[in-house]
């Protein structure tokens, strides 16, 4: 994967970080489209009770 190169500490360690950040990057865009899953959820429910009431 990284070719003949030895991996050194400090290439190892980079790789670890690289690595966090992209795990922690691809959980905050599956929060963030959680979050917005369930605010078109209840915006969805909140008209459907605001219409029932309406009429």
């Amino acid at each position: 994967m990284f070719g003949a190169s030895p991996l050194t500490p400090s290439r190892a360690k980079l790789t670890a970080f690289h690595i966090a950040v992209e795990s922690r990057a691809q959980a905050h865009a599956i929060q963030r489209f959680l979050w917005c899953l369930w605010i078109a959820a209840f915006s969805r429910v909140a008209t459907t009770v605001i219409d029932g009431q309406s009429y």
